[in-house]
């Protein structure tokens, strides 16, 4: 069943790739113009980096709980399929909510969806500095699991985050940057769930 969902996360992953979307270069002039849009946007990203795991670890049937500023998973004993799976629902998750987010910017030019995108960024910026080892931080959980050092974990989280940067600001974005960036997050979430 895992990985039938993995396989089908993965297809669906892939079936994003013929819209290869970049933004129109996002500027501060943009974001100033409509603040609230893109703080929503932004809210909204951060919302589905918490509801991948909340979700995952939901329907892996570990009880939520709120401890010390952090999402925990109860008591119950935790696989390492199970607890990367869990680890890394967040970026699943973000990675998702991204290249909706890409596509409804491509159509509209939407400071909201610049949002949403942004909150990627930053929470992939965050992962890569400050939270990297995090007791209770997704990067230490994945590399529990999979016995992958933090670096590893984090870099691999950061790569797709560098393009899609490149993405969201750059004009004329060669199309080669959107591919890399959707293939690696499709293969990321297909071997997750495979694995």
């Amino acid at each position: 069943m895992k990985a039938i969902t993995g396989y089908f996360i993965g297809i669906f992953i892939s079936l994003l790739i013929p819209g290869l979307c970049s933004a129109q270069g996002l500027t501060f002039d943009e974001v100033s113009r409509q603040p609230y849009s893109f703080l929503g946007g932004f809210l909204t990203g951060y919302a589905a980096h918490e509801m991948g795991h909340i979700i995952v670890a939901g329907s892996l049937g570990y009880p939520i709980e709120y401890t010390g500023g952090s999402i925990t998973y109860g008591t119950k004993p935790m696989g390492s399929h199970d607890q990367q799976r869990i680890a890394s629902a967040g970026f699943q998750a973000q990675w998702i909510a991204s290249e909706f987010a890409f596509s409804a910017r491509a159509k509209s030019n939407s400071t909201y969806a610049a949002g949403v995108i942004c909150a990627h960024l930053a929470i992939s910026a965050a992962y890569l500095t400050f939270l990297k080892n995090q007791n209770l931080g997704d990067s230490v959980g994945f590399a529990n699991a999979t016995g992958l050092s933090t670096d590893q974990v984090v870099w691999s989280a950061a790569i797709p985050a560098l393009l899609d940067s490149w993405r969201l600001i750059g004009d004329k974005v060669p199309r080669w940057v959107p591919a890399m960036s959707i293939a690696g997050k499709g293969i990321g979430i297909t071997a997750i769930w495979v694995y």
